[in-house]
């Protein structure tokens, strides 16, 4: 029901001609559609499901078995449940993202220590020389306390954590969807939780300066930064201490730059974690939303926007046109005019130009026509309908030459 209106609002907004498909309303207004978009909404709301123990329905689908469940034959629509399990079949979805546990927090937010951290030491500002200076007078002032460096790095291959110290060098390899703060509160969290009894004393540190004032917030939510405070309330009892240093980074501290460089290592070695927090995940099922519109876009050989176009995801147009300008460029680059596809509202038969007997096109009118040749800039379609200023501005003065430019 909802799609109809979409696709209206999107021809009043583009101001598209009346006839344009509704693929390339959607690509031109960068809008997802609809369908995609309710395949986002649905997974996005049973990865909250599965991810929260006691929410109503999380035994409903643990259950399963992946199984259909029944719903009313006189009822087309599949039921939410059933829909879920349709998506998630999707290759780029299978197996399901490991979705970590988000479990009620055991004791009262304001009972659990808050981290220490000193995070005032250094500053970006100084030289990397005076940071390397200032690092050794503290390491020199906390001569017997164990310290332990944390990194994360996201690249276009994937997400590493690595944690650096004296005795040992772990290497972990996140979810390519898992952002890099995720990475860095790993490394942080994997690092608390696995301190030995026999360390009194701790310092760890971390380049990421998000990640660590995070550790400070009393009421935070996040499963990582939870379980980290309850791993330090148990160290705390123990009688060990743990301090949390900001490093800023690429200033010549041989444990800081040597966990930068294991955290791009262990994108490729590292282990593997197979599970990833709720909003990692969702970030990942928006990402393959995306590219699954990208994809549907890349088989429609035909479409006219296509040819011009070749990526669903397109910069913010800040053009500073007139609305009439906007209009014109849209239905030039959509390739559905009042010129050519007047007809169609008429019920008349196609157009043909009146210069060369062809049918009357976009692309015949912008590049193949003869009587045309001595005033267009450029035969190249692409570079005609481009959303440069300047050959925008080439464009407006090459339609109005040829007196077509009220006409479109």
């Amino acid at each position: 029901m909802l799609d109809p209106i979409q696709n209206a609002a999107l021809r009043i907004v583009t101001g598209a001609f009346r006839s344009s498909p509704s693929s390339s309303l959607h690509v031109e207004a960068s809008e997802i559609p609809l369908l995609v978009k309710r395949k986002i909404l649905a997974l996005k709301y049973y990865s909250k499901i599965i991810s929260n123990p006691n929410h109503p329905l999380n035994n409903f689908f643990s259950s399963s078995n992946n199984q259909i469940f029944p719903h009313n034959a006189l009822n087309t629509r599949l039921s939410f449940p059933n829909r879920c399990l349709q998506y998630i079949a999707h290759p780029n979805l299978t197996p399901f993202p490991n979705v970590m546990k988000q479990y009620p927090q055991q004791v009262e937010p304001w009972l659990l220590p808050i981290p220490t951290v000193k995070n005032n030491h250094f500053s970006r500002s100084l030289p990397p020389i005076i940071t390397l200076k200032k690092f050794n007078q503290f390491k020199t002032n906390h001569h017997n306390w164990n310290f332990i460096f944390t990194d994360g790095s996201k690249t276009v291959e994937g997400v590493g954590t690595a944690v650096v110290s004296d005795n040992h060098t772990l290497l972990y390899s996140l979810q390519p969807y898992c952002s890099v703060y995720t990475a860095e509160l790993f490394g942080i969290n994997h690092t608390v939780c696995n301190i030995p009894i026999n360390c009194p004393r701790s310092v760890i540190c971390s380049d990421s300066e998000s990640a660590l004032k995070s550790l400070q917030d009393p009421f935070s939510t996040h499963p990582l930064i939870i379980e980290l405070k309850q791993h330090l309330k148990t160290l705390t009892k123990m009688g060990c201490r743990v301090l949390f240093l900001w490093l800023p980074g690429h200033c010549g501290i041989t444990g800081n730059e040597k966990a930068d460089s294991q955290a791009r290592l262990a994108i490729k070695t590292g282990q593997v974690v197979t599970s990833s927090i709720c909003k990692d995940v969702i970030s990942g099922i928006k990402e393959i939303g995306w590219q699954e519109w990208q994809d549907e876009w890349f088989t429609m050989r035909d479409n006219k926007l296509r040819m011009v176009q070749q990526t669903v995801k397109r910069p913010t147009r800040n053009l500073n046109l007139l609305r009439r300008e906007d209009v014109v460029l849209t239905r030039l680059r959509i390739g559905h005019t009042r010129l050519t596809h007047g007809h169609l509202m008429k019920k008349e038969n196609a157009p043909t130009c009146r210069y060369c007997g062809n049918d009357l096109t976009v692309r015949h009118i912008l590049t193949e026509c003869i009587a045309h040749e001595p005033h267009r800039f450029s035969s190249d379609l692409q570079e005609m309908l481009s959303e440069d200023p300047t050959k925008i501005t080439k464009l407006f003065h090459f339609l109005k030459i040829i007196n077509i430019y009220d006409h479109i």
